[in-house]
């Protein structure tokens, strides 16, 4: 059988055991790629060793008892408690506040996921007390901690430019590319005359270039195909070259604070500068921004 095949199935086995017992999953699965890779494939222990991500172990092992004891004796809820007190009992501005709190937790090395666990529990005692719905609490942190998951002392960001710097790609890691998806369904909510227009989860389709045959939320208007093309090819070739491209439309330029660029996906695609000025300038006077 083959090797890569052996190794998946073992790690499909790893993740099975871990939904039904308490092992953990981890310690499992150094072992299952001790047996595969030396016992199966033949390979040398160094060889298995080598593949050992003992920076990335480091780090994580270590931001999260940092963060640990920063919960136990708590910093961290001093922390927030004095992140609050900034809001002055703006109950609109409280959930922002969280956004911050995650991005930046998240940003200095627990990463999105520790970032969350640590901070919901404070934040929806917060909500409660502050009559903010626990919906929109849970939105803004958990957002919040996944704006901060790409930071490179984070688990994930560790992980992104140790690939990048191994495929030859250095340099890019700050590069953000903003899009807005123009493509329109045609349909109609169910009921009623109002457009369907670019409903929530449309662009999974699209990004795959799997719109055939029509789905209700895609519609069948026929620019669907040339749209879902579009956009299948920048997401391959930014996967691929880490600059997002297709053929026969405009570049697509890198978010900055100057030009704001914003790239609306479409049969036809179009680069729009400072898409959102007119909110951007109400928060700004607004002192948010």
């Amino acid at each position: 059988m083959n090797l890569a095949l052996i190794s998946v199935s073992a790690l499909t086995l790893a993740v099975l055991i871990s939904c039904v017992s308490r092992l953990n999953v981890g310690v499992l699965s150094v072992a299952l790629a001790w047996i595969v890779g030396v016992y199966i494939g033949g390979l040398p222990v160094n060889t298995v060793m080598a593949g050992f991500p003992s920076q990335l172990f480091l780090t994580l092992a270590g931001v999260t008892l940092l963060f640990a004891m920063a919960q136990s004796n708590g910093t961290l809820a001093q922390l927030t408690h004095h992140a609050v007190r900034l809001c002055r009992g703006n109950a609109g501005t409280i959930p922002i506040m969280f956004f911050l709190l995650g991005a930046a937790l998240a940003s200095m090395g627990p990463g999105n996921i520790a970032t969350a666990a640590l901070l919901t529990p404070i934040a929806m005692a917060t909500a409660t007390r502050a009559g903010i719905p626990l919906f929109l609490m849970a939105i803004m942190v958990g957002n919040g901690a996944n704006s901060g998951a790409l930071s490179p002392f984070a688990p994930t960001g560790i992980i992104v430019n140790g690939i990048m710097a191994k495929n030859g790609l250095p340099g890019h890691e700050t590069a953000a590319y903003l899009y807005n998806l123009g493509y329109k369904s045609g349909e109609k909510v169910p009921g009623t005359d109002y457009p369907m227009g670019t409903p929530h989860a449309m662009d999974i389709g699209l990004k795959f270039n799997n719109v055939t045959p029509s789905t209700f939320l895609m519609g069948d208007r026929p620019e669907r195909l040339v749209a879902s093309h579009n956009m299948a090819e920048l997401w391959a070739t930014f996967a691929r070259t880490s600059r997002p491209a297709a053929a026969g439309q405009p570049a697509w330029p890198a978010y900055d604070l100057t030009r704001r660029a914003t790239y609306r996906i479409d049969a036809q695609c179009t680069v729009i500068d400072d898409r959102n000025r007119a909110e951007r300038e109400m928060w700004r006077d607004l002192g948010f921004v």
